[in-house]
């Protein structure tokens, strides 16, 4: 998902992060929203379907390291639910070559570029679901944002001009029958859902997920952190997209008013 931190993604990189990495890309800081390319990554080809997604996720995944993890194995078990066109699943790879890796992906427009990209990296021991995830095995309407923030559909995106189909969707306890040492959530504003009927936790060592809020929609914050309490989590929470002064600046991104990267661990 974009945030507000869209500017100073394009804008020169903290002192803190190399740039030569970054600088690679920067001829996609001025191309087109939506528009599919390929370019070199880690010295293999990698397809991308939008730049500025490509450029915020590639910053958050290897430059911030955002689902970086410690783990006493070389080899552990790691769940990404949400994959898109598979920065995080090749980050997983990269810091632990040993690592199984289980993603899905929800569109079937973004799931044959996850299959290429994986197959082009030459990574092994990688599962590819496509599916969406919900509290249980359903069929939902889907919109396809074309780039990184599919969702399943709310209320108002009936009423807007949405691209929209159906997708089959499985809980997240589907891919919890054996130990996971990481798991990594970024399902577009269903993940309170999909974490209440989860029963399978006490299988899982850390998570990642994305928390959105949308506008429209009452907030469900304190029941998602209420479900990693109640499984053993401690948290830790960061902001990816929320106004500087929230009770005079009311804006929203792509509906949200609010949205949270949070780190649960025993």
């Amino acid at each position: 998902m974009l945030s507000r931190l869209a500017n100073r993604i394009l804008a020169p990189l903290s002192l803190r992060i190399t740039r030569r990495p970054y600088n690679r890309f920067e001829r996609l800081r001025t191309a087109t929203r939506r528009t599919r390319g390929e370019i070199s990554l880690h010295g293999k080809p990698f397809e991308y379907i939008d730049e500025a997604s490509f450029l915020h996720s590639y910053r958050e995944i290897f430059l911030d390291r955002i689902y970086d993890f410690p783990c006493e194995s070389s080899s552990p078990r790691v769940v990404d639910l949400g994959a898109n066109i598979g920065l995080s699943t090749l980050f997983f790879k990269q810091l632990y070559p040993d690592s199984a890796v289980t993603s899905v992906e929800a569109d079937p427009a973004i799931f044959p570029v996850l299959q290429s990209n994986v197959a082009a990296a030459g990574v092994g021991n990688v599962e590819l679901h496509h599916t969406a995830i919900h509290s249980d095995s359903q069929t939902l309407d889907f919109v396809q944002e074309g780039a990184d923030a599919g969702r399943i559909a709310l209320p108002e995106d009936y009423d807007a001009e949405c691209k929209m189909i159906q997708v089959q969707c499985r809980p997240i306890d589907a891919f919890l029958e054996q130990p996971v040492d990481f798991l990594k959530v970024d399902i577009e504003g269903v993940e309170t859902e999909a974490f209440e009927q989860c029963s399978r936790l006490d299988q899982v060592a850390a998570i990642f997920v994305e928390y959105h809020s949308f506008q429209t929609q009452a907030q469900s914050l304190p029941r998602l952190l209420d479900k990693l309490t109640g499984n053993g989590f401690r948290y830790a929470i960061r902001d990816q997209f929320c106004t500087e002064r929230p009770l005079r600046d009311r804006r929203t991104y792509s509906g949200m008013d609010l949205a949270l990267n949070i780190w649960a661990y025993r």
